[in-house]
């Protein structure tokens, strides 16, 4: 890259949605640009749902959860506005699409 290269991010609007970009696009930019692996940000792990949680025909989905081990909580999520799922959670369940 050239020196004084910029860079920009378009973020949604809602602020859960914000949080995720931010942590799943953002974050590992950034740890590729100081040399580090694009994929290793953020950490991902398997884990056992404690409770089932719908995914989507059509689009992958992510929710807050609370992992505690290898048992992973979904938080109960109304939408990308919720703001108080946020602050109990310490990482995202990804359900793929179709699953």
């Amino acid at each position: 890259m050239r020196r004084g290269s910029s860079f920009a991010f378009g973020l949604p609007g809602n602020p859960a949605s914000a949080l995720v970009c931010a942590d799943l696009f953002v974050l590992p930019f950034l740890a590729a640009l100081q040399g580090g692996d694009f994929n290793a940000v953020p950490a991902r792990r398997t884990g056992i749902a404690s409770a089932p949680v719908k995914g989507s025909p059509v689009r992958r989905r992510v929710f807050p959860c609370r992992r505690e081990g290898d048992a992973v909580h979904p938080l109960p999520f109304r939408s990308s506005a919720d703001l108080y799922t946020l602050p109990p959670a310490n990482g995202y369940l990804l359900i793929e699409k179709g699953a």
